[in-house]
């Protein structure tokens, strides 16, 4: 019985020392850490209301750039082909009204110039009357006719007077009836501007109203598809996701207890596990703000929890990486290499200050 108790004992020593190697180890090769490769992502949506006609990719399918991924129909279309006939019909109404007013002022216009006129006519026509008359006494008086013929005469004075009112009232109502066609010329026009531009606009979205085509932005695979026939999507909601097919990124995490100091743009070196000849140089562009639990993939032992800053390295297309796949990070040890970085580097660049 003793002899099992030392050896529990001693089992547990040596596992206590081997899990503070491992730690111990852990600290040392503040240079090394994990991290799984990753593809950006494009999110797929447009800036209207549209219906969703049909969807002709699924999940993990690969696509090139500009091809056909959904078919959708503008749901706003309709409402504004309503909106343009509402005001191209209150416009026509509006236009036939003034011009109904205007025709109807110029009518009123010429019945009272001719009511004027015929007046001044039979007033005319006495006149000429008096005359005839006045001339024949005064051709049966002899030595009076001189007289009946002198310019002088009341009723020549006065049959001139109308001759020169018939000429200005006919004058006054031609400038009134021209005034008023001028109006009515140039309440047409912009009608007819108008109303041939929404005539236009609704002939335009008529076109629209077909099957409008979502096309791929990018080479790459569909990761999620989020819309189905028949859905009604709002402006700016994700319709789809397309992943480029090669990696362009790692995502890693730099345990708490490590003193490496990164910063944006540096330049970490990114080496493959399952082939360490496979190794490329990416740069830091994203670092997090906050520790967090790291995933127990990229844990040195998996079942120990650790916690750490999550990292975000842009690597070259140009790599032959799988997606997802796990990789080794590590600092460059060459602090005059053109993209060493990391505490040595950045101890490098302060003393040079």
């Amino acid at each position: 019985m003793k002899n099992r108790l030392n050896f529990v004992y001693l089992f547990g020593m040596v596992m206590v020392l081997g899990l503070y190697f491992v730690l111990k180890q852990t600290h040392k090769k503040a240079e090394m850490f994990y991290g799984f490769t990753q593809s950006e992502e494009v999110i797929v949506n447009l800036d209207k209301e549209v219906s969703i006609r049909e969807v002709l990719v699924k999940p993990g399918q690969t696509v090139k750039k500009g091809e056909v991924l959904l078919k959708v129909a503008n749901a706003e279309l309709p409402i504004q082909m309503d909106d343009l006939k509402v005001q191209s019909d209150l416009l026509a109404d509006s236009k036939s009204r003034d011009e109904d007013q205007i025709r109807y002022q110029i009518s009123q216009l010429r019945i009272r110039q001719n009511s004027e006129l015929m007046q001044i006519e039979a007033e005319i026509k006495k006149c000429m009357q008096k005359l005839e008359t006045q001339k024949t006494l005064y051709a049966e008086v002899n030595g009076l006719s001189r007289r009946g013929n002198s310019t002088n005469s009341p009723l020549k004075l006065e049959l001139e007077q109308w001759y020169l009112k018939r000429k200005s009232v006919q004058k006054m109502y031609r400038e009134q009836i021209a005034y008023q066609s001028k109006l009515l010329r140039k309440l047409q026009k912009p009608f007819t501007l108008n109303s041939t531009l929404m005539q236009k606009q609704i002939a335009a979205n008529a076109e629209r109203l077909d099957d409008l085509e979502v096309k791929a932005p990018i080479d790459g695979f569909v990761r999620e598809v989020y819309s189905h026939p028949y859905e009604h999507i709002d402006s700016y909601r994700p319709m789809l996701v397309i992943n480029k097919t090669v990696p362009t990124q790692v995502k890693s995490y730099l345990h708490e207890n490590l003193a490496v100091n990164l910063q944006k743009g540096d330049a970490i070196k990114v080496l493959s596990i399952t082939n360490p000849g496979v190794s490329v140089v990416g740069e830091v562009t994203g670092l997090g703000v906050s520790i967090v639990e790291i995933p127990e993939r990229l844990r040195r032992i998996p079942s120990f929890k650790t916690y750490g800053r999550e990292i975000i390295v842009r690597i070259p297309e140009s790599n032959t990486f799988l997606q997802n796949e796990k990789v080794k990070l590590e600092v460059i040890p060459d602090t005059n290499h053109p993209l060493a970085f990391g505490c040595a580097g950045h101890q490098k660049e302060e003393n040079k200050m």
